[in-house]
């Protein structure tokens, strides 16, 4: 294979850390079979944008040979890819394309493109059958399409057709395409007829459709038939179109229509030719498609032109319904002068949304000469007018000037004013010629003058008047004036313009030289403007260009500090290079972007064959090359133009071959010739041309020519190409047109003639406009083209327009004619005289298209005339046999004027307006009475309305009367009578006004009222009466105010229905001085009409203020009802030296419900408000002796003193009816030693006294809480003592009675490895006796606890002495509640006749009986409680008995070990009732018969004596054994039973003599080493004793709390998963599992669902493990080995593509130990660097959608082990490799042995009790910890893996709320290190970071 030329290229561009890289490589080959192969390869990469890919790759391949074509492309950008390939097979007459088509795009996909696709296009044609199948083909889904045409025969001179489709699709089958159809055909032509028959099979039904066409004697005719047999269709689909087109000498017609069942739509098109030239179309439907675009049901569109003079042009548009007319004309007179006019209406909403008026009429006037101009315009509209006039003169002067006003909202919207006017004046003349410039906007004005010198040299002025908003608005000052000039000199030119502006000044200068080889231009701005701060107050600007070798350009811009130069070079020859340079020391530029210096350079080379391109730019630091080569096939292009003065001509040749462009139909050669002849003197011209495209052209030619007033145009073409045939382009065409114009009138002609002459159209038009006759407009328009017939357009039409327009009279006329019959009529009348104006229109019409939807006659005339002394107007609407008549007069005369409206109708559609309706108004007015009278009659009914007005109207001190009276005999809600009268009277002195209103004719609403002004006097006074059902018909108000002497009194009264008024009169006086403030008033009330009705009666309030610096009073008095209440206050402020008072009393009378008529109260407040504060109150009621006080006093003290507060209450001043209670608070702190007391005190009548008295202290080595009660002076005290010392508890109560004191008291005290409880009784004058003693003591490896208790009598006298006391206690309390009784009682006597403290002091007195009561029941309740509780009879009775009980069993069990053998004989007599000896003693004997009976039976010589003797010696020997035996089995089994006992015995004893028990239990030893004994006796001792005594004593209280505490706050939600050093890890379902190291990249976790986040464990060759997080774009890599992670944004492709084997070189944030990586949708991973652990947490939302080692999120253990493809795995070693994402994965061997020596670190963190782990052992089981780290630190000290698997074991208790500390053997926690060693400042913290 040989290679062509290929070319690659590379740019890279690189800023900062962003990198642009793009590669482009092109690669041809050739092969000696003519295969040719290209290829394209387009890299792009970049990590600048998140918004594209990282990279982006496009391939492309594409080979050719010959008869087949095949190509690929691919494009991916990163992971998304789509790829696309297709081939193309040819020959003859047959042809195949197949393309393929797949991506893994999920947009595509959402969009229904599926992700693998092929099309397959088949066809083949033999002779003239053509067949093609098309087949569609996806993974789920097929779709094949086949046609097949059969050409005529000889036989059937026809053709015949076949179809078929079938798909799988089920969207397409709800859409209604069936999964199968299957159609055939047959198509016959015969001259010019057609006949078509189609039948289809769609599922089983068929539907048959007939098509045939017509046509003879110039008309043509189309017919369609559709018969159905689809069962799916219920009702008869019959589809009909027609149609017909009509073509004559001045007009065409074209008419169509389809209809299906009601539905419908009908189009018709008509135009005319000649005088009068039109063009009218319709259209009618009831189309649902065409309605669902908006299209409206009903549509005409009418133009037409025409006329004579002068020429009118008329446009009608009616869409649905929204109408538009617009009709104008155009009037030319002798002297070069034009008039128009214009008119619109408009009745469409949507044009009057946009603006556009609903009337608009314009009129207007143009004429103009050698030198004269002149122009006047007018617009008139329903939103406003616009005049515009402008005019030129000449002269010695010439002007020209303008004028424009308008009234238009949406001018001035756009900030035109009202008002503009322009001037411009012109004045010529050696040697200086001047020019002046006016122009004025509203209140802006502008004026300039231009002066022209001589020697080329110009200057102007420009400047502004102050006020203008315009340029206000702009940010430009008002009065500003601009002055510049211009000088030219040879080759060199200067221009220069200063602006000033409120004393500021800008200029501007500019300059250019040009020379032979180069040109400079020149321009420098000063300026101290302040709106032009932005720009530096100096710039200036230098532009150089060269051509003399090649081309250069210089630029220099200086602008303040910025500095800018570039330059450039461009060579033409021999190839186009070029370079440029640019150098900035602009520092605000290079903050916008752009670069200090830019360098560049490049070139182009281009020949037959290739094209050769590079770019080099240097951008500051960075370089940007790029090269590209292009090799090109053989292609030639020719190409030849000539002009001469009247000859061009064009000569174009293209050749080439290039396969590709032969596979898309484009010809190997391609021809253009053009030519162009013009005639002399313009008078015509010829152009030909020839288009080729291989063996295929088209030829035409075009001439025309203009002589005397007269045009001519003609033309023909012929082609042989079978697409334009096809499309409708005859092969051979003419058309000729003739236009001529004489002075009156104009005619046009056009004649097209098409094929064998077979088709014409013609079409001629004839416009006349006579100087004073009628306009007249005649087209007409004939065809013979059956095409144009079927769309409905007549072979012959003719339209004729007439108008007529005078001064006083115009008409006009329009007939349309359609074969030879009046279609249309249409005629307008009218007559504009100075007293009468009259406007008549009619028109009728038998058009189809219209008689459904317009009325075949109507007509409408409008008149107006103008009598003397008035006007009359008529308006009359005739539709066919309905008619409308409005008709109004009105008469004006000196004081009368009157108004008659009438109407009358016979609309239907107008049935809520009458049938006739008379409106008449009249008004008169004579000497000072004004009258109006109306009536309406509608219906023959009639209302009326008069009024009339008398007296000067509006005037302040004049009388007024109005009356209005109303009558109709209509349905109304309203008398058929109503009349109204006001008469109002006004006066300096007063005013009065009366309102009466009434019906049915009387007065039924009266209205009154008065205004009378006096001097310091006012009275006002209001009637109103009314027939109304309310409450009152009749009501006044009256009210009076008057001034006196500084006093103020306001009265007011309100009556109603004749009773008693209501009275509210206030009166008040102002009597403040200088210094003082005073006011007094008063306020009464007469209840009048309510004092029934509300029960009140007259009230009277008066009072009075006073105000002074130093005294502030007030008094009230009030009384209503023969009640009465008075009060006063006063406040007194002193100097700081003495306290504020506060005074208050009250007095009421026959206020309160008591028997006595008068209270009073008094109360009396001192105070410094700082330290001190005295209070009373004396409640003065009713029968008592004494007033009922109520005092205190209280002082907050400083110091030693916190409080002191006193109360008394009592009878005053009675001390023995007082009740007084004190409170003291005091401090005797000290420095750290807290210290406060209280006292209570409560003393009663007759010396009664309870005190109480409490003491809180704190110490370092002592607390101490004690309170003390008293009674009568401290007789009789109760204490109760609380203390704590370091080690100790102390609690005592105490009871003292004169010198005597008894106590109770309980001490509880813990040192060391000792706690004791005991209880001691404590008696004057005696030693202290213990009542009982608890204690609990840890030696020796034992527990002992010893129990004392005391002996009978003494709990026995402590119950006594219990009992004396209480009954001590309980008569005293008796008597003090007695006491209170009676108390509480006489001050009930005393207080009975207030009634309201009798009430209060009931609940006192059954308070006091209730406590009595409770005080005699508990005692005895007590009593009886304690000596039938089971409290007291278990610790006097049982207690001791069950502890001689169990002594006793002790004892005897102690008896029975001494002799164990005889207890065993005992207990073997028990149960076989025999003994053990004579059982043993029968045994043997019976054992020694049997051997006698044997020796016996033994033969021999020997006799049996000595045998004899022997057995029986053996038989003595064996019984002295057998003793012997069975003493020493006793003797040692008594000892080792006695020492196995003894520890058991040991652990109870009791004494019942000293009353106390002791128990001592046996502790475990540290190390747990089994015990040496027996194996029973070891059983029965570890499992039934040691073991329980040995969980008792490993037992944690931490432990236990955590364990209850997490089954009562259940486990927290969402789910968790741990990785360990990156060798264990800890499913979502809590179980733990352990990695080998000889994994590659194992999957820990990933999101299945929405791809949100991974977790990845990588093992590099070298042995570097990682751990990769991924979460939303963000990626965190844990290197645990060595204490560092990266951080970066996987979206960029640079740090996307990181090397894991590597470590990092810096660790970013070293400060930080903790990284957390959190989602909004609940997905957070944290990593501790410390402990080398990573833990992933997923929210509930996240249910199930993780899958990997971590196992699945779905609380299922079951599928724990679920692998890739849904299966569950049957093991680990199963499970593991199936997640291996890279590498040889060896995760755990399936043949692992138990290491047969345990670590003790490994049973020291999670076996161990006393762990620092152990307080979570109840809540995280430790056993799979266990197991892991024995297995993990197997033959081998490393602490490492333990160490992380406690790291991991105390995250999972922290989860679980159980603090805990790593274990010391792990060491402390070691600060943050980075990757380089160095450690940081000890700082630690955590990192988040928000995906």
């Amino acid at each position: 294979m040989g290679s062509l030329p290929s070319s690659a290229g590379t740019i890279k561009v690189t800023a900062d850390s962003a990198v642009l890289g793009f590669l482009l490589r092109d690669k041809h080959e050739k092969a000696g079979n003519s295969t040719s192969v290209h290829s394209v390869t387009c890299i792009l990469a970049q990590n600048g944008s998140r918004a594209l890919p990282g990279e982006l790759q496009l391939r492309g391949r594409l080979q050719a040979q010959t008869g087949s074509l095949e190509g690929q492309a691919s494009l991916r950008a990163d992971t998304a890819s789509l790829a696309l390939g297709g081939v193309c097979i040819w020959g003859p007459g047959h042809g195949q394309l197949s393309v393929r088509l797949s991506h893994n795009i999920s947009t595509l996909s959402e969009a229904g493109l599926p992700s693998q696709a092929e099309i397959l296009l088949l066809h083949s044609r033999v002779a003239s059958n053509l067949s093609v199948r098309v087949t569609l083909r996806s993974a789920e889904r097929q779709l094949d399409a086949a046609l097949g045409l059969e050409g005529p025969v000889t036989s059937a001179p026809g053709s015949r057709l076949r179809a078929s489709l079938g798909h799988t699709v089920p969207g397409l089958r709800r859409w209604g395409l069936p999964f199968s159809v299957d159609g055939r055909g047959h198509l016959q032509s015969v001259g010019p007829s057609l006949a078509v028959a189609l039948v289809v099979n769609v599922e089983g039904d068929q539907l048959r459709v007939a098509l045939e066409r017509s046509g003879a004697g110039g008309r043509w005719g189309l017919a369609l038939g559709l018969h159905r047999g689809l069962s799916r269709l219920q009702n008869p689909a019959v589809l009909i179109l027609n149609g017909s087109f009509l073509v004559h000498a001045f007009g065409a017609s074209l008419a169509a229509q389809v209809s299906s069942g009601d539905t419908f739509a009908r189009a018709h098109i008509h135009t005319a030719c000649g005088h009068h030239a039109c063009l009218d179309t319709s259209l009618q439907h009831t189309w649902p498609p065409l309605q669902a675009l908006g299209v409206p049901a009903d549509n005409h569109i009418r133009v037409s032109i025409g006329g004579d003079e002068p020429p009118r042009a008329q446009l009608e548009v009616a869409l649905g319904p929204c109408t538009l007319t617009a009709h104008g004309d155009l009037r030319t007179e002798a002297n070069a002068t034009h008039n128009w006019t214009l008119a619109l209406v408009n009745h469409c909403p949507l044009l009057e949304a946009t603006g556009i008026p609903q009337a608009l009429h314009s009129e207007g006037r143009l004429s103009w000469g050698p030198c004269e101009f002149d122009l006047a315009a007018g617009l008139r509209s329903d939103h406003g007018d616009a005049h515009l006039q402008l005019a030129r003169t000449c002269g010695a002067q010439p002007s020209a000037l303008g004028h424009l006003t308008h009234s238009l909202p949406l001018l001035g919207r756009l900030g035109l004013p009202s008002r503009s006017a322009v001037s411009l004046t012109a004045r010529p003349g050696p040697p200086t010629s001047r020019g002046s410039l006016a122009l004025r906007m509203g209140p802006c004005q502008l004026r300039g003058a231009l002066e022209q010198q001589a020697e080329n040299q110009s200057t102007w002025t420009l400047a502004t008047e102050p006020g203008c908003p315009l340029l206000e608005g702009l940010g430009l000052p008002a009065g500003m004036q601009l002055s510049g000039s211009l000088q030219a000199s040879g080759r060199e030119a200067e221009a220069s313009g200063v602006l000033t502006a409120a004393g500021q000044t800008a200029s501007l200068t500019l300059a250019v030289a040009l020379h032979p080889s180069e040109a400079t231009l020149r321009a420098k701005m000063r300026h101290t403007l302040p709106s032009l701060h932005s720009i530096p107050p100096e710039t200036s600007l230098t532009v150089q260009l060269g051509w003399e070798a090649g081309h250069q350009l210089g630029l220099e811009l200086h602008a303040g500090a910025c500095e800018l130069w570039g330059g450039g070079e461009l060579q033409l020859d021999p190839w186009l290079q070029w370079r440029v340079l640019s150098e900035s020391s602009c520092e605000a530029l290079q903050a916008l972007g752009v670069p200090g210096r830019v360098d560049g350079s490049g070139y182009i080379t281009v020949n037959s064959m290739a094209v050769d391109a590079q770019v080099l730019v240097t951008v500051d630091a960075n370089t940007l090359r790029g090269l590209l080569v292009l090799n090109t096939t053989e292609v030639s292009e020719e190409l030849t133009f000539t002009r001469w003065p009247e000859h061009i001509s064009l000569d174009c040749t293209f050749q080439h071959n290039i396969p590709t462009l032969q596979m898309l139909w484009v010809e190997d050669k391609l021809g253009l010739q053009v030519s162009v002849d013009i005639h002399d003197s313009d008078s015509g011209f010829e152009n030909s041309g020839r288009v080729s495209a291989g063996a295929t052209s088209l030829n035409y030619s075009v001439s025309c020519r203009h002589r005397d007033g007269r045009l001519e145009l003609s033309g023909w073409s012929e082609h042989d190409s079978q697409a334009l045939w096809q499309a409708g382009f005859p092969a051979e065409a003419r058309i000729s047109a003739e236009l001529q114009t004489r002075e009156t009138q104009t005619q046009a002609h056009v004649v097209l003639r098409g094929g064998d002459g077979g088709i014409s159209v013609d079409v001629a038009a004839l416009v006349a406009w006579p100087m004073n006759g009628p306009l007249e407009l005649v087209v007409n328009v004939s065809h013979t083209a059956p095409a144009l017939r079927r769309l409905g357009l007549p072979f012959a039409s003719q339209l004729m327009f007439w108008e007529l327009w005078a001064e006083e009279e115009m008409s006009s006329s329009l007939q349309l004619t359609c074969d030879s019959q009046a279609c249309l009529v249409f005629n307008v009348r009218g007559q504009n005289r100075a007293l009468s104006k009259e406007l008549r229109l009619s028109g009728r019409h038998h058009l189809p298209i219209l008689l459904g939807c317009c009325p075949s006659r109507a007509s409408a005339s409008a008149k107006l005339r103008y009598p003397e002394g008035g006007a009359e107007s008529t308006f009359a609407l005739t539709v066919e046999e309905h008619h409308f008549h409005v008709g109004s007069r009105l008469v004006s005369a000196k004081d009368s004027l009157t108004n008659i409206v009438t109407l009358e109708q016979t609309f239907p559609q107008l049935h809520t307006l009458p049938g006739e309706l008379v409106l008449q108004t009249s008004y008169e007015r004579a000497r000072g009475t004004r009258v109006l009278h109306h009536m309406v009659l509608w219906d023959g009914q009639e209302m009326a309305i008069n009024g009339s007005l008398s007296g000067p109207f509006l005037k302040p001190t004049r009388t007024l009367n109005l009356q209005v009276e109303l009558t109709h005999p209509l349905p109304l809600p309203l008398p058929r009578h109503c009349s109204l009268r006001l008469a109002s009277e006004h006066s300096r002195r007063g005013h009065h006004d009366d309102l009466v209103v009434g019906w049915d004719g009387k007065d039924q609403v009266v209205l009154s009222s008065s205004l009378r002004l006096g001097k310091g006097k006012l009275a006002a006074h209001v009637a109103l009466a009314h027939p109304f059902s309310l409450s009152w018909r009749r009501a006044e108000a009256s009210g009076l105010a008057e001034s006196r002497g500084g006093r103020q009194r306001r009265q007011v009264q309100l009556a109603w229905n004749g009773g008693q008024p209501v009275t509210l009169q206030l009166t008040w006086a102002d009597r403040s001085l200088a210094h003082s403030t005073s006011w007094d008033g008063c306020v009464a009330t007469s209840p009048g009409q309510l004092r029934d009705t509300w029960g009140l009666g007259a009230l009277r309030a008066c009072g009075a203020l006073t105000q002074t610096p130093a005294v502030f009073s007030e008094w009230l008095d009030l009384s209503w009802g023969g009640r009465r209440v008075q009060q006063n206050l006063t406040y007194e402020r002193h100097q700081p030296s003495r306290p504020d008072k506060i005074r208050a009393e009250a007095t009421l009378e026959r206020v309160l419900t008591a028997s006595c008529t008068a209270q009073s109260f008094q109360g009396v407040v001192e105070t410094d408000y700082a330290h001190w504060l005295r209070h009373s109150l004396h409640l003065g009621l009713c029968h008592l002796p004494r007033a009922l006080s109520v005092s205190g006093e209280h002082t907050l003290g400083s110091g030693g003193l916190l409080l002191h507060s006193k109360c008394q209450l009592g009878l005053a001043p009675d001390p023995d009816h007082s009740l007084h209670l004190s409170l003291t608070l005091r401090n005797h702190s000290r420095p750290r030693m807290p210290d406060f007391s209280g006292e209570l005190e409560l003393r009663g009548p007759k010396a009664q006294q309870f005190g109480l008295l409490g003491r809180v202290s704190t110490s370092a080595s002592r607390s101490l809480v004690q309170l003390e009660g008293n009674v009568d002076d401290g007789d009789e005290k109760v204490r109760l003592l609380v203390s704590r010392a370091p080690n100790c508890f102390q609690a005592s109560v105490a009871h003292e009675e004169g010198s005597q004191e008894e106590s109770v008291v309980l001490r509880a005290c813990a040192h060391r490895r000792t706690a004791e409880v005991e209880a001691l009784l404590q008696d004057s004058g005696q030693p202290v006796q213990p009542l009982g003693r608890l204690t609990l003591q840890a030696a020796n490896q034992s527990l002992r606890l010893a129990a004392y208790g005391c002996q009978g009598t003494l709990l026995g006298h402590v119950e006594s002495r219990v009992a004396t006391l209480g009954s001590q206690v309980q008569a005293r309390l008796e008597e003090k509640i007695q006491g209170l009784d009676a108390y509480v009682r006489r001050f009930q006597r005393l207080v009975q006749p207030a009634g309201a403290l009798d009430g209060a002091a009931g609940p006192l007195l059954q308070l006091c009986q209730a406590g009595l009561g409770a005080v005699r029941e508990s005692g005895r309740a007590v009593a009886a409680l304690w000596d039938q509780s089971r409290a007291r009879q278990g610790l006097t009775h049982r207690v001791p008995l069950y502890l001689e009980r169990l002594q006793a069993g002790l004892e005897q069990l102690r008896a029975e070990l001494e002799q164990p053998l005889a207890t065993l004989k005992d207990a073997y007599l028990e149960v076989t009732v025999q003994p053990l000896d004579k059982v043993w003693q029968e045994r043997a004997e019976e054992a020694v018969q049997r051997l006698q009976a044997w020796v016996s039976g033994t033969p021999g010589t020997w006799g049996s004596g000595p045998i004899a003797a022997a057995l029986e010696a053996t038989r003595g020997a064996l019984e002295l054994a057998t003793h012997q035996m069975l003493s020493w089995a006793e003797a040692v089994f008594s000892q080792a039973l006695r020492r196995l006992c003894k520890p058991l015995l040991d652990m109870y004893s009791f004494s019942a003599r000293d009353h106390s028990v002791v128990v001592t239990l046996p502790m475990l030893p540290a190390g747990d080493e089994p015990l040496d004994v027996a194996r029973v006796t070891s059983h029965l001792v570890e499992e039934k004793l040691l073991r329980p005594l040995r969980e008792l004593y490993g037992t944690s209280v931490l432990a236990e709390y955590h364990r209850l505490k997490r089954r009562l706050l259940g486990a927290p939600s969402g789910y968790h998963a741990v990785v360990a050093g990156a060798r264990h890890v800890v499913t979502f379902d809590g179980r733990v599992w352990g990695i080998s190291a000889g994994c590659g990249s194992l999957l820990l976790a990933k999101d299945f669902a929405h791809d949100t986040f991974s977790l990845t464990l990588n093992r590099a060759g070298s042995g570097l493990t990682s751990l990769t997080v991924e979460l939303n774009h963000t990626t965190l890599v844990l290197y645990p080995s060595l204490k560092t992670y990266r951080l970066y944004n996987s979206s960029l492709p640079a740090e996307s593509c990181l090397d894991l084997d590597l470590p990092p070189a810096k660790t970013w944030w070293d400060h930080v130990p903790r990284i957390e990586l959190t989602s909004e949708d609940g997905v957070s991973a944290v990593c501790d660097l410390h402990a080398s652990l990573c833990s992933l947490t997923l929210s509930v939302w996240q249910h199930g959608l993780s899958a990997g080692l971590l196992g699945t999120n779905d609380n299922e253990a079951g599928n724990e082990l679920m692998l890739p493809d849904g299966t569950v795995a049957s093991s680990l070693e199963e499970f593991t490799p199936a997640w291996q994402v890279g590498g040889d994965c060896r995760a755990v061997e399936k043949t692992r042995l138990a290491c047969p020596v345990q670590s003790p670190t490994c049973r020291a963190f999670f076996q161990d009790p006393r762990s620092s782990l152990g307080n979570c052992f109840g809540v995280v089981d430790p056993t799979p910890f266990l197991s892991l780290c024995v297995q993990d630190t197997c033959g081998t000290q490393e602490r490492q893996p333990a160490c992380n698997l406690a790291a991991a074991y105390i995250h999972l208790c922290a989860r679980g709320f159980v603090p805990l500390d790593p274990p010391p053997q792990c060491g402390p926690v070691s600060p943050v290190t980075s990757s380089t060693g160095h450690e940081s400042s000890g700082r630690s913290g955590s990192y988040e970071v928000s995906c």
